[in-house]
């Protein structure tokens, strides 16, 4: 028995002694010696019905109700293949199955080791396309290993805490996604019940352009992805009312007091930043009403105005005569602290913003 895949373009990907495909998927998976075929769009995937049926008794159920194979491609011989069985998944969704089945791609665990290679940079990581073909199948062929695996990756996409939301970014760009992304995942996550990830997923979808909200957007495979009707209107009010969790964020600004252990020399220095962060800031603010209320530009803002920050500038500059206008440590701090407060509450709303309050009891 042949041992690996096949590319389309004739070369192995596998062991040398696999057999070309003659079909157009790059690194495709299939067997000349494979004794079933599936077909997924117009792709045939020459495969092992024994391997198969011990990773998924419904693949091992779709096997056994395959049809005898009607005709023969003359490019490529029948082999040991007898029957063949059609399913509806695409073609590459169903390549990055068997890509998993026969171990030419093995999933991360998900672990906080591995979530810290992820922002390092020191593991591979694997596409989203993937990750939402693994969720989708694994889910679909009762393969828990794989569907567990792929939801521990995904809650990096789409995280389940405003700390590690914070922290998106780096991983996001390993992973290849891009915020049109969005949509798939919100899809994903409705067709399978995964509801502690709905909320975020729809906070993504909201930051999209309306163009891509009405048209939808494409998926690795060739498929449209796009909003149901019912989810277009879940959009439109859930937009309206991260608009106000903004407005009242920037509301709140007006509250910012000194702290009662401010020890500036100038105590004045503390109060005009106070006054700076109430009044001013308008560009840092500028996401939040616009419907962005996690954006933390406004929190990274806040930080920056530690003195002891200046301090650590004018040694780096190596400049003793840099004016540094800042606020002394414990007014910062206490600021910040209070704006993170007022983030959490937005965050611990989103469950209900997306209707699944009742699904997700802690967020």
């Amino acid at each position: 028995m042949s041992t690996g895949p096949v590319s389309a373009r004739g070369g192995p990907v596998g062991p040398p002694n696999a057999t070309p495909s003659t079909t157009l998927q790059d690194q495709l998976v299939s067997f000349s010696d494979g004794d079933v075929i599936f077909v997924a769009q117009d792709v045939r995937f020459y495969v092992h019905k024994d391997i198969l049926s011990q990773k998924s008794s419904s693949l091992a159920e779709t096997i056994t109700a395959a049809s005898p194979v009607s005709y023969v491609y003359i490019t490529q011989p029948l082999g040991r293949a007898k029957v063949e069985a059609r399913v509806s998944d695409t073609a590459y969704d169903f390549n990055q199955l068997l890509r998993y089945v026969y171990g030419f791609s093995t999933p991360q665990t998900g672990d906080d080791d591995s979530d810290e290679n992820d922002l390092n940079g020191t593991t591979p990581a694997t596409p989203f396309s993937v990750l939402a073909a693994w969720l989708r199948l694994g889910c679909k062929y009762g393969i828990n290993e794989l569907a567990d695996a792929a939801r521990k990756q995904l809650q990096r996409l789409f995280p389940q805490t405003l700390r590690h939301w914070d922290d998106r970014v780096a991983i996001r760009a390993r992973h290849s996604f891009e915020p049109r992304h969005a949509i798939e995942g919100f899809n994903l996550f409705r067709h399978v019940n995964e509801a502690r990830a709905i909320p975020i997923a729809l906070y993504m979808v909201c930051q999209l352009e309306p163009a891509i909200l009405l048209t939808g957007t494409t998926r690795a495979d060739g498929r449209p992805e796009r909003l149901s009707v019912r989810d277009r209107v879940l959009v439109y009010e859930a937009r309206r009312e991260l608009a106000r969790h903004g407005a009242k964020l920037v509301g709140a600004c007006a509250m910012f007091e000194r702290s009662e252990g401010c020890h500036s020399d100038e105590q004045s220095r503390c109060s005009a930043v106070m006054h700076e962060l109430q009044h001013g800031a308008q560009e840092e603010k500028k996401a939040l009403l616009a419907g962005d209320p996690l954006d933390r530009a406004f929190l990274d803002y806040i930080c920056g105005l530690e003195v002891s920050s200046c301090w650590d500038a004018r040694g780096r500059e190596d400049d003793l005569h840099v004016e540094c206008d800042g606020a002394c440590t414990p007014c910062v701090r206490e600021t910040a602290d209070f704006w993170v407060e007022l983030r959490e509450i937005v965050w611990r709303d989103l469950p209900r913003i997306a209707g699944v309050e009742e699904k997700v009891y802690y967020y």
